[in-house]
């Protein structure tokens, strides 16, 4: 039954245009050994429907101009229209506990900069499948950077970097778990805050945290 699924699921973006590749395209069999590797690497993946509508990759980069060689935080927002508002917010509460710019890289779940809603998904659906695909290249990048602390923005990217859980997200929000490749400290989505700016105080207290960590 699950043979016949995916059968048709493959008929199905066929039928949209896809080309079927080697099993081996697109998908790495070993870790990018720097960051120009990774994002060349993620410029020829087209593991989801994104790779369609791609304007550009979004690479991530450090929020200050002389960067430091590692960053005490890793910021992973879900998509490249996601964090824009928040961020120079996010600095601030980080400089007053001694993380400057320089020590902070912004990245995203999802690598591909695309004309569609992200809110709406591809096609009326929602992104968990394209995120998962993206999420080996994010864990690649945590490897490369090897961050003090990854503050996860969302559900989404909380869920990709540590696993589903049957715990609600309100319960696991402000505090600190330990994935397979760094601690993460889940918090809001900045889109959901700046539908619900009461969670913004929230926000500000979890980055606060960060501070016993660093």
């Amino acid at each position: 039954m699950v043979k016949d699924e995916i059968l048709n699921e493959l008929y199905f973006y066929k039928a949209l245009g896809y080309r079927f590749i080697g099993g081996d395209a697109g998908r790495r069999g070993t870790s990018a050994p720097n960051l120009a590797a990774l994002g060349a690497q993620i410029s020829r993946c087209n593991l989801c429907p994104l790779a369609k509508t791609r304007q550009k990759i979004v690479r991530g980069a450090f929020c200050g101009s002389a960067p430091a060689p590692n960053p005490k935080v890793l910021v992973v927002a879900p998509n490249p229209s996601s964090a824009n508002g928040w961020l120079n917010e996010t600095l601030k509460i980080l400089a007053n506990i001694g993380v400057s710019a320089n020590e902070v890289y912004l990245t995203h779940l999802i690598k591909c900069d695309s004309n569609l809603n992200y809110k709406n998904g591809v096609n009326g659906e929602n992104l968990t499948f394209c995120a998962a695909q993206c999420k080996e290249y994010l864990l690649d990048e945590i490897a490369l950077l090897t961050p003090k602390i990854v503050l996860a923005l969302g559900a989404k990217v909380f869920a990709e970097l540590c696993g589903e859980t049957d715990c609600s997200f309100a319960s696991l929000r402000g505090g600190v778990f330990r994935s397979k490749s760094a601690l993460v400290a889940p918090t809001h989505d900045p889109a959901l805050i700046a539908s619900n700016p009461s969670l913004a105080a929230q926000f500000a207290q979890d980055v606060a945290k960060l501070k016993g960590y660093l």
